[in-house]
């Protein structure tokens, strides 16, 4: 729903039918991307582009039976990462704002989640999981290279910060949830905030 300063009234921008998910801005856009949900596909989850200004919903991508979720604008609202489920694994995907060019960026046996591209628009943070570990790494948005940035324990919520760094939650068996900041290719990170 879109509401105005001087008209706080919610009002809808998609169909009653459609169950829509969280709306995430494309940058310097009035346009949102937004995970939609037909009803009568429970195991589908489609991404729209939706313009803020006219209520037009343009379908980007999903499948019949498919799980397309957790978009990412590119910083310069070139297009959209997000998770689709590929093969019995979450992949990291790209989509272009017009749903053309939809391609699997990573195809490993692994389960990746929580995309947040990189300020320039290159590389793509993420979480993989695979055998029980939650791993911080960084995808090359071109090739698709994966590089490990931190693992052991369980990563989380990773966002890009002033200055090119990385901030993001760590958790293990011995420590409880804190947020550690790292500055991704010089090696150092350190503890912002620990929850005690």
């Amino acid at each position: 729903a879109l509401c105005a300063a001087a008209d706080p009234w919610p009002h809808p921008l998609t169909p009653p039918a459609f169950s829509a998910g969280p709306a995430l801005p494309v940058p310097g856009q009035a346009r949102v991307v937004s995970e939609g949900h037909p009803p009568d596909d429970l195991d589908r989850s489609d991404l729209w582009l939706i313009d803020l200004a006219s209520g037009r919903a343009q379908h980007l991508c999903g499948a019949p039976g498919r799980r397309d979720h957790s978009p990412a604008a590119h910083p310069a609202g070139r297009g959209v990462a997000y998770v689709s489920v590929r093969a019995d694994w979450d992949q990291l995907c790209l989509v272009e704002l017009d749903g053309s060019g939809e391609r699997a960026l990573t195809a490993e046996a692994a389960d990746f989640s929580e995309p947040a591209w990189r300020p320039d628009g290159k590389a793509v943070a993420a979480v993989r999981t695979r055998a029980g570990r939650a791993d911080l790494v960084l995808v090359d948005a071109v090739a698709g290279g994966v590089t490990l940035l931190a693992s052991g324990g369980v990563w989380s919520r990773p966002q890009w910060v002033e200055g090119g760094a990385l901030a993001a939650v760590h958790e293990d068996h011995r420590t409880p949830p804190h947020l550690v900041r790292g500055e991704p290719g010089i090696g150092k990170s350190r503890l912002v905030w620990e929850l005690r």
